[in-house]
């Protein structure tokens, strides 16, 4: 047996299936005409060979059907052939939107030529996608392109951004990648700071949102998955993306950050996106991670509360399919465009506040007073 594949059992279950026809119709002759196929190739399927192949799973469907096989049997030969058995329901589902298409008056054959085109195409597509989430991110982007370097001088921006960066590094972040204003060139503080890193400075032209900062970076992460941070939230602790990235390991979806939103603070959602969440957890309670109950909402004015209803927080891990969403979307519509499907996206409830806007006036008077934004700290 490799790959799954169980030859043994494959050629003792295609010769239970022969025999058991009536004597007119077993003929090795007779089955390989029902089935298109030549008498040899079917003599092979029943016969344990050095060399074992691959049985294409169009040909075992075909003779599933000569041999009159229950479901459960097409499924043990699936299985015994090597490919992932797929429920009926499950087929029928992806197949009945095509057929109809197919079947439709309205288009020309050129048309239905096209769409059998298309249909590969995004299928290979699809499947490039899907692959890339077996990988880890590597890659981290900082967006400090907005606000930020307007209200801080230099040396307190730069400041500003080391607890982020850390916080990238320490979940291990290979390279992290900051959207910065088109006059600055350089941050020698943070460069400084992590000596060694791979810190590398993108700039954007005009303060356009996060959608503009993620097609900006695309050339730079590539059909990765990665993550991106708002420094203008702070997680005193720098472990949230080490969190995030660990359960993304296990659940190969992204995943965005939330917090729970206190009853007395309704008004928080003119400041910060809205996030319904589901009711079961995806893996355990402790591990604080749901999926999406409904589609997400930038700042709405008149949002429904109750205690699954959180708001959403700067750290994001996105899969590459968020590039075809992006066009020129807001990054929350283009989210919803690309995972608003049931169990498309997770949330990770943090465990600890993160440090937010709401909060610019506090964190500016302390930061002389906070370790995090001294470089020392670091060091």
């Amino acid at each position: 047996m490799r790959n799954g594949l169980d030859y043994r059992q494959f050629c003792s279950l295609m010769r239970t299936l022969r025999e058991r026809l009536p004597a007119a119709e077993r003929s090795l002759d007779a089955v390989a005409a029902r089935a298109g196929l030549k008498r040899g190739q079917l003599y092979g399927f029943e016969t344990i060979h050095a060399r074992q192949r691959l049985v294409a799973r169009s040909v075992i469907d075909a003779l599933a059907v000569v041999y009159r096989a229950s479901e459960e049997e097409r499924r043990s030969l699936l299985q015994a052939a090597g490919h992932t058995y797929i429920p009926p329901t499950l087929r029928d589902q992806a197949q009945a939107p095509i057929d109809d298409l197919l079947a439709a008056g309205e288009f020309a054959e050129s048309d239905r030529v096209e769409f059998v085109a298309d249909l590969g195409d995004f299928v290979a597509r699809w499947r490039s996608l899907r692959r890339t989430r077996l990988a880890q991110p590597r890659k981290a982007v900082v967006a400090a392109a907005g606000w930020q370097t307007q209200l801080f001088r230099e040396d307190r921006f730069q400041r500003a951004l080391l607890p982020t960066v850390h916080e990238a590094f320490r979940a291990g972040m290979h390279e992290v990648f900051i959207v910065v204003p088109p006059t600055m060139t350089k941050l020698a503080l943070v460069e400084r700071t992590f000596p060694g890193k791979r810190i590398r400075l993108v700039q954007q032209e005009r303060a356009l949102g996060l959608a503009n900062v993620v097609l900006l970076v695309k050339p730079y992460v590539g059909e990765e998955p990665f993550a991106l941070l708002l420094p203008d939230d702070v997680d005193p602790e720098m472990r949230c993306l080490q969190h995030m990235l660990a359960l993304y390991a296990r659940v190969r979806r992204p995943i965005i950050a939330v917090e729970p939103i206190a009853a007395e603070q309704p008004a928080v959602s003119r400041n910060f996106g809205i996030a319904p969440l589901a009711t079961t957890p995806v893996l355990s309670e402790s591990d604080r991670l749901f999926y999406l109950a409904g589609e997400l909402r930038e700042k709405p004015s008149d949002a429904a509360f109750d205690e699954r209803t959180h708001k959403i927080v700067g750290r994001y891990v996105f899969t590459p399919d968020l590039f075809a969403a992006l066009t020129d979307l807001h990054l929350t519509a283009a989210i919803n465009r690309a995972w608003g499907k049931a169990n498309g996206m997770c949330a990770y409830v943090v465990e600890h506040p993160l440090a937010s806007i709401a909060r610019l006036k506090e964190i500016i008077a302390s930061m002389d007073d906070q370790q995090i934004f001294s470089p020392s700290f670091y060091r």
